[in-house]
């Protein structure tokens, strides 16, 4: 019933919450409407002004169309009278044009039959000029041909020498480049077993290296050990106090020591995989005393009593007996059992009793999930030991967990350390054979390595020398080649001069014949010229009293043209205003058709809003009254939840109260169980029994007080023994002294902060003095530099941040000839580079460097920027020798040797060099 209540609340809720949200939306939607018919409204009073506005426009518009049409009239009548004018000038201008085309005609014609015949006697006499330097010539290069021939004979002469010379140099050569070649063939070879064997060498050094450091760790770590071990055994220490104090006391009393025979632990030899579990089982037992009979044990005890040296537990051989059980050995198979812990240590056979009343009843297993099937299989009588040290105890009892890691157990150490000395004594043996080993070795490879190194530079002096060979071969055969071209070519050369000598006789005797022909010819090309010219100057006169009369007509037509043009302009303007005018009353005109439409959409559309909201007003008061009614019936329904919420308030007190009282009980019966089990733990920590054993232990207590102050004494003198962890003092002591040494080198550093601080300081203050210093230099440099490579101009470098000199950028100024100072990242290509070129020869002025290789850097020069360059980079070759890597001549002439790389084959590269002082000297001689 509470269920529906609730629910038909909820529902109640969203209906409610509904009818709402949608009364708030009809009353956003009413306020829009209102605020639309406001704007409405706004926007009819202002296009009801607009429209008067353009009818006042409209009429302003006609009154200016009709005052510009009269002016029209009044320009068009005007432009007519001038044009009549022009019209009758231009006819006379063309009647006098005629004439003076007629007069021209003749003129030209005559000047044309004068010009021709000038240029035909001046044509004679160039055409007999040029046969006598002809023939000048043809003299004078016959006498050049006999002298030609001489020295082409010379020239073949001593070609055939140098030919004969080369020959004896190349056969010389090919057998010193035979002879280096086979042995580099010897010294690769030589040198491929060398390598083999130097790497044989380092790898077995390496490893040698990798084995003494190993051996090393070994060897310390061992030593490590011994000495730990035999410190502590010396100091007995891990050893209860009282057994510890009874065999310092027997190494001073030797009655006491002729009665102790030793302890447990001293008694027994465990392998190392029983080792734990072992020690888990004997617990305390390790540390008894084990005397001949119960006399000894008596005579030691009395004498612990009266020294006060403890408590200890002995096991006289005399009266203690074996206990061990027997196993079979399909269980010991079945259920994992490796044996009983008598079986799995070796001893003195006359221990046996002893042993076997210690170990005798402990089942030795491999994990945990072996002994507690073996529990199960002797019904929980027997004590469970697992390798790891997990236990299951007699009653079903179970101890495990994590066990702490403590070095110099008692049990084994004392064969452990006799262990760890033949160990120290077999590693450091193998130390000194190692080092020894490594010292012969070393030798050997350093042998080695000097055979390496002096072949090495012998098949590199080889292969050089091969090169100079190849080279030197070449440069021979080129030789060779162009003197068997060049007497080729001599002697065809010559028979080509004789055959010339005979063309030109025979022209000779030509051109003498031709110049008397063109002397006859000249003279009568004059007499018929002077004849001419006579009529010529008789034309001219006229035409130049027509062209008078010409010029002043051609004045009158061009005033005439100019009134008329700025009358034809007028009118073309006056029209354009007319058409403009007449544009804008149509467009205003339209604008205002426009806007009464706009008017009465308006109107109508105000009219509509108006109707919309009384409609929306109607629905927002519908709304209203359905909240109301939604409201009033919640109202109802909560109330019967209210009602039925308290009746159901005292049903849960009522069970909460019982329920309150079940929780006590359940928390007293935990309680009960929790004391119950911290007892019997209790019992087994503090004495190693559980429940059972505890009840055939039990006796009844005379002096319950009493014995309840033993047992705090006892536990007292447990607990001030503390926990041993042999290890704690080692890590103590290295500990300590880790911290000494970070602690001096945690000063160390902060005292080197400080030192180095200081002298970051220094070097900046150097630095940025030394820096400025260079930095002016070459900004002085590279404006006096910049100025000699662009052939004017100015330049210099500016720090971006003058108060960080250090960290902050340079910015590059230039101004080549011609143009404005910018950042270098607006110059063009080959600006740039040779602004980079300044600046790198500024700095090398500041300090030079020894070479400087150049790679391509004049690529994006053309050929001045090129000689400019080259012409300064001389200057600086007397304190650096520079590299160029370079596919420009210009560059190429100034170098003193040129190194070519050809590739004749795919892959194979070959150098040519060339000295060009040498190859000078040479051409010189």
């Amino acid at each position: 019933d509470l269920s529906l209540i609730k629910a038909k609340v909820e529902k109640s809720d969203a209906i409610l919450e509904k009818t709402q949200q949608e009364k708030a939306q009809m009353v956003n939607l009413l306020n829009d409407k209102k605020n639309h018919l406001i704007l409405l409204k706004e926007k009819e009073k202002f296009y009801t002004k607009d429209m008067n506005r353009l009818e006042m426009e409209i009429e302003d518009l006609g009154k200016e169309l009709g005052l510009l049409g009269d002016v029209e009239s009044s320009l068009l009548e005007e432009y007519k009278n001038v044009d009549k004018q022009f019209n009758a000038l231009r006819d006379r201008l063309s009647h006098n044009r005629t004439e003076l085309e007629e007069v021209d005609a003749v003129i030209q014609s005559q000047e044309k039959s004068i010009e021709k015949k000038k240029d035909e006697v001046v044509d004679l006499l160039n055409r007999i000029t040029d046969k006598r330097s002809r023939i000048g010539s043809l003299e004078s290069f016959e006498k050049n041909i006999d002298k030609r021939i001489i020295q082409i004979e010379k020239q073949i002469h001593l070609l055939l020498n140098k030919k004969e010379t080369i020959e004896d140099l190349l056969e010389d050569i090919q057998s010193m480049e035979r002879e280096e070649k086979d042995r580099i063939v010897e010294y690769t070879r030589l040198l491929s077993d060398l390598r083999m064997k130097d790497k044989e060498d380092k790898l077995l050094l390496d490893n040698l290296h990798n084995e003494i450091n190993q051996n090393k760790v070994d060897l310390q770590g061992s030593i490590s050990k011994y000495n730990l071990l035999k410190n502590m055994e010396e100091a007995y220490e891990g050893y209860y106090r009282s057994v510890k104090n009874l065999m310092l006391a027997c190494e001073r009393d030797e009655e006491l020591k002729k009665r102790f025979i030793g302890i447990v632990a001293d008694l027994l030899k465990v392998d190392e995989k029983y080792e734990r579990a072992i020690e888990i089982a004997l617990g305390g037992n390790l540390q008894n005393v084990v005397t001949q009979d119960e006399r000894d044990a008596k005579f030691i005890i009395a004498y612990l009593r009266k020294k006060n040296l403890g408590r200890i537990t002995f096991l006289p051989l005399s009266t203690i007996e074996d206990k061990s059980i027997y196993i079979k050995d399909e269980d010991r198979q079945r259920y994992g059992i490796l044996g009983l812990g008598s079986e799995l240590v070796n001893y003195d056979m006359k221990y046996a009793n002893i042993i076997g009343h210690l170990l005798g009843r402990i089942i030795v297993v491999e994990d945990l999930d072996h002994a507690i099937l073996a529990a199960k299989r002797f019904n929980y009588s027997f004590r469970i030991v697992t390798l790891r040290g997990d236990i299951i105890n007699p009653g079903g009892a179970m101890t495990g967990g994590s066990l702490p890691k403590v070095s110099g157990n008692l049990l084994n150490r004392k064969h452990r350390i006799g262990a760890l000395k033949k160990e120290i004594n077999g590693l450091s043996r193998l130390q000194k054979d190692l080092e020894h080993k490594k010292l012969g070795l070393e030798a050997k490879i350093a042998d080695n390595r000097t055979k390496l190194d002096l072949y090495e530079e012998k098949l590199q002096n080889s292969n050089i020398e091969v090169i100079r060979l190849e080279n030197e071969r070449e440069r021979h055969l080129e030789g060779l080649k162009g003197c068997l071209e060049s007497i080729e070519k001599y002697e065809d050369e010559i028979k080509e001069l004789n055959i010339e000598l005979d063309d030109i006789k025979d022209t000779k005797d030509a051109l003498h014949k031709e110049i008397e022909t063109l002397n006859t010819n000249s003279n009568f090309i004059k007499k018929t010229m002077e004849q001419s010219m006579a009529k010529f100057q008789k034309e001219k006169d006229i035409r130049e009293e027509i062209a008078k009369r010409a010029t002043d007509i051609q004045i009158e037509v061009g005033l005439l043209e100019n009134r008329l043009t700025n009358k034809k302009n007028k009118l073309e303007e006056l029209g354009k205003d007319l058409e403009k005018k007449a544009g804008a009353k149509k467009q205003k005109e339209a604008e205002y058709l426009n806007m009464r439409t706009t008017i009465d959409t308006t109107r109508e559309e105000i009219l509509s809003t108006e109707k919309d909201i009384e409609k929306v007003s109607r629905l927002v008061k519908d709304k209203g009254k359905n909240i109301k009614s939604l409201r009033d019936k919640k109202d109802d329904l909560m109330n019967r939840l209210y009602r039925r919420q308290s009746q159901l308030k005292d049903l849960n007190a009522s069970l909460a109260s019982l329920e309150k009282k079940r929780g006590d009980w359940d928390v007293k019966r935990a309680r009960y169980e929790v004391k119950l089990q911290g007892l019997a733990e209790k019992l087994k920590e503090g004495y190693n029994l559980n429940y059972i054993d505890a009840l055939e232990l039990w006796i009844q207590l005379d002096d319950l007080k009493a014995a309840s102050k033993e047992v705090e004494n006892l536990k007292a003198s447990i607990k001030s023994l503390g926990s041993v962890n042999l290890d704690s003092i080692e890590e103590y002591e290295d500990t300590k002294n880790r911290l000494k040494f970070m602690d001096k080198q945690y000063k160390d550093l902060i005292s080197a902060r400080k030192d180095l601080q200081e002298v970051i300081v220094d070097m900046e203050d150097k630095m940025k003095r030394q820096f400025l210093y260079s930095f002016n230099k070459i900004d002085e440099n590279f404006s006096r530099v910049f100025a000699i490579l662009f052939d004017g101009g100015k330049a210099n470098i500016v720090l971006e941040d003058e108060q960080n000199i250090l960290t902050c950028g340079i910015e590059i100024e230039a101004q080549p000839p011609g143009k404005k100072l910018q950042n270098l990242s607006l110059l063009s290509g080959g600006e740039k580079t040779l602004t980079a070129v300044a600046l790198l020869f500024s700095i090398f002025q500041v300090k030079p460097a020894p070479f400087c290789i150049l790679d391509e850097i004049d690529a994006a020069l053309d050929e001045s920027n090129i000689n400019r360059y080259t012409n300064y980079l001389k200057t600086l070759s007397d304190d650096t020798q520079f590299i160029m890597i370079t596919h420009r001549k210009g560059t190429m002439e100034i170098a003193d040797v040129l190194y070519g790389i050809t590739m004749e084959e795919e892959g194979i590269s070959k150098i040519v060099s060339v000295k060009l002082t040498d190859d000078l000297d040479e051409l010189a001689s």
